[in-house]
């Protein structure tokens, strides 16, 4: 359940053009995101003003 909060918010906000920021992430989460697969998803930039979505931003 842990990793699917943060999943599900990027999603969220992806869908409501708002940009998702993790700003200051504790070790053992930046550690669980690298693990995952998921750092690159979470923390990328995402192209709000345009409803285009582009690989890696959800």
């Amino acid at each position: 359940m842990g990793l699917s909060v943060p999943l599900m918010i990027r999603r969220r906000t992806d869908a409501a053009r708002v940009r998702l920021h993790l700003d200051e992430r504790p070790p053992q989460l930046e550690r669980l995101l690298e693990i995952t697969g998921t750092l690159d998803h979470l923390t990328a930039p995402c192209d709000v003003r345009g409803g285009e979505q582009h690989p890696g931003t959800g």
